[in-house]
């Protein structure tokens, strides 16, 4: 993203009291981008209150401010997204023009809605993340996007965190799909977790230094498997990988498959 160094012009001046009166009064070759970018955020952010504040459209989620809108004669732009979320998003962000927290979009250019999509939903996360009392905080999962209960589907999860972890979390994930064709997917100790037969059978994540595989089991049999892998720092029942050197595909399956076959034998007494 280019850092802007120079003072912006003024925005539009507007005294409206609520956001489709600030849509009205935008200019007519806005209008339908603005609108468009509100329906946006509202769908990614569903419970999410809409209002004027600082003379622009304003959301808030759970009573805190998640994101602004305001257009200017030239550009349309974003408030209040955080840099933290700027960076894990910088490479889709490159083409635009933006300041700390802000994001600058020309326009005369379509506008990135699915973009805008993933970072409110980051900014959820992010609300989310910060209200839990202190303690509440020290059990989660520290994950890149500290996502937490932010995310509703796997789907979610992956939107949050940063390019390059999402290409190793994404194969990782069809890979276990491909291996466990009748496993659900879902959230559950706000990781993406897969369950077969209403059990957990593996999952996954991701921290600001690494990702894991969660194998969801200590039994002696998959210690012993644990155990023979080379070139991987190894947890209780989870293997940590970087990022840039995604898990064999033929490990991933070996694995889960083992973890199939160890869940029907308990289930079988």
């Amino acid at each position: 993203m280019v850092t802007k160094t120079t003072r912006p012009r003024a925005r539009m001046a507007t005294k409206a009291k609520t956001v489709s009166g600030y849509l009205a009064a935008a200019p007519p070759d806005l209008r339908a981008a603005l609108g468009k970018l509100r329906r946006t955020i509202k769908a990614a952010a569903p419970k999410a209150a809409e209002g004027i504040s600082y003379g622009m459209a304003a959301f808030k989620h759970n009573g805190k401010n998640l994101v602004y809108f305001a257009y200017w004669k030239e550009h349309v732009a974003l408030y209040g997204i955080g840099s933290r979320i700027i960076d894990a998003h910088a490479a889709e962000l490159k083409p635009y023009v933006g300041s700390k927290g802000t994001i600058q979009l020309p326009a005369e250019k379509p506008l990135p809605y699915g973009l805008v999509t993933k970072m409110v939903k980051a900014r959820i996360a992010e609300i989310d993340e910060t209200s839990l009392t202190p303690g509440a905080r020290r059990a989660q999962p520290r994950t890149t996007a500290k996502s937490g209960g932010g995310h509703q589907t796997v789907d979610d999860y992956l939107v949050a965190v940063p390019e390059n972890v999402r290409a190793a979390l994404n194969k990782l994930r069809k890979t276990i799909k491909a291996a466990a064709p009748n496993a659900t997917e879902g959230i559950s100790y706000q990781v993406p977790v897969f369950k077969l037969d209403g059990k957990p059978l593996v999952g996954f994540g991701a921290t600001t230094a690494h990702c894991t595989f969660y194998v969801m089991s200590t039994s002696d049999a998959m210690r012993a498997r644990l155990r023979e892998l080379k070139g991987y720092k190894l947890g209780g029942g989870s293997i940590q990988f970087p990022a840039g050197k995604a898990l064999p595909t033929a490990l991933v399956t070996r694995l889960v498959k083992a973890r199939i076959a160890e869940n029907r034998t308990r289930a079988r007494g």
